[in-house]
């Protein structure tokens, strides 16, 4: 699994806040069992005792497998 720096994780947490308080569409590139994916939506939730957001058709990923975020 790919490792962030702190200021790329404080980038993604400053996205994902955003994203979420604006209802915008986002892109999030995730890594799960040892590949890339891309999924695009809206996020619905920010689950923070379980480190996982959740879009609105409900799909959801973890905080840890999250790479990037546009």
């Amino acid at each position: 699994m790919p490792i962030l720096s702190d200021d790329q994780i404080n980038d993604l947490e400053h996205k994902i806040i955003e994203s979420y308080n604006n209802g915008s569409i986002i892109t999030i590139l995730y890594f799960k069992a040892g590949k890339y994916y891309k999924k695009r939506g809206i996020i619905a939730n920010i689950e923070v005792n379980q480190a996982k957001i959740v879009l609105k058709d409900g799909f959801f990923v973890f905080f840890s497998q999250i790479i990037e975020i546009s």
